[in-house]
């Protein structure tokens, strides 16, 4: 039988994918819940010049939705004349009073494109801004040129395809003015794209505290982006899918930069990747900064069943540094020999030296990533 929230879940669902029920919606949704308000209205992706004009007229007819939106997504379809796109994007940004999150799918080829995402990434409210990287470093750098307000998180995606055409005209990169707190680079190749490089060269990443690097395997690459965040206290490694040893090539990365960090999570996807957790711990000394190692592993990765031993050499190792306490995620999003919360918690009993010292903490998470 169909579950009351399972059917209000439909119904959001359904409005938030449709576009002449949503706007009527808009209308009238003062008296919602916040929770189906924000479903509702808080993500917009505009694809077209018909997206802009629509958003547009549901901030003009239904003005308390304004505050609402808090995310809006530059996904541009099409290789065409996109002027009136990008003054769409123009008109509604005086209206998104609220916006703490900016994404940018493809960048614009003409210099009043560009401009427009200028202002938009300009905007001080946002404090979250996420692009999908391309090798053109003025694509690249420019959305950022005239941000003078500290950024939270700059997001960096791989391109899976490059575009074909290129933005004519040098460009200039002025002395670093926009401040980065957390800096997250996803899928790279095993070399930082110029592009990258010459991004990083006009950011203040001398405040930068958290870092969070995507197939963690090319060492190389990571050692590059440190040079660049030297004032890192937190760092957090995610493993290539299927890549089972990948927490072993980390081993290069070296002291200095290990032993000024205070926090650092692993992404452990496979039960063969927990080996190398021990040899990377035995990196750190006990006069280290490190405070707190978080493991975010899969149901297949926890005992009581091949891994004990794996669990007790983790155990050992973190024990060894009297400061650090261990936090284990357990994420439930993929399937795996664990099927209850209760299975999870029985993770406690092969981690005793922490468990009996009050340094160890067990919980699950939905998400993986």
């Amino acid at each position: 039988m169909l579950q009351v929230q399972e059917l209000v879940d439909s119904i959001l669902d359904f409005l938030h994918d449709s576009r002449a029920d949503l706007k009527r919606c808009a209308l009238v949704c003062k008296s919602w819940l916040p929770p189906a308000q924000y479903h509702l209205f808080s993500y917009y992706v505009l694809q077209n010049e018909r997206d802009c004009q629509w958003l547009f007229n549901t901030l003009h007819e239904a003005s308390h939705v304004r505050s609402l939106i808090t995310h809006i997504a530059i996904s541009l379809e099409g290789w065409g004349n996109n002027d009136n796109y990008y003054k769409g994007l123009e008109a509604v940004q005086s209206e998104l009073t609220n916006l703490r999150k900016l994404s940018v799918y493809r960048f614009p080829f003409d210099i009043v494109g560009l401009a427009v995402v200028q202002q938009l990434c300009a905007i001080s409210s946002i404090t979250h801004i996420f692009m999908l990287c391309d090798d053109d470093p003025v694509r690249l750098c420019s959305p950022l040129l005239n941000r003078t307000a500290n950024l939270g998180t700059l997001e960096l995606g791989r391109r899976t395809r490059s575009h074909s055409r290129s933005t004519p005209g040098p460009i200039v990169l002025p002395s670093p003015q926009c401040m980065v707190d957390c800096l997250d680079i996803k899928c790279y190749d095993d070399e930082l794209p110029a592009s990258v490089v010459s991004l990083f060269g006009m950011l203040d990443l001398s405040s930068l505290q958290r870092l969070t690097v995507h197939d963690c395997g090319f060492a190389n690459r990571l050692n590059q982006v440190l040079r660049y965040c030297t004032s890192v206290s937190s760092l957090d490694i995610h493993g290539a899918i299927g890549e089972t040893a990948s927490f072993g090539k980390l081993l290069h990365i070296g002291p200095p930069t290990l032993f000024r960090l205070s926090h650092f999570t692993f992404h452990v996807l496979a039960p063969s990747a927990l080996i190398e957790v021990p040899l990377l711990l035995a990196q750190f000394s006990p006069e280290s900064s490190l405070r707190q190692l978080t493991l975010v592993t899969t149901r297949d990765c926890a005992p009581p069943y091949l891994h004990e031993s794996l669990w007790a050499d983790v155990d050992a190792a973190v024990a060894r540094l009297p400061l650090v306490s261990l936090i284990v995620k357990v994420s439930l999003a993929f399937g795996g020999v664990i099927e209850s919360d209760a299975g999870v918690t029985s993770l406690r009993r092969y981690l005793p030296s922490l468990a009996a010292n009050s340094r160890l903490r067990v919980t699950t998470t939905t998400r993986l990533y």
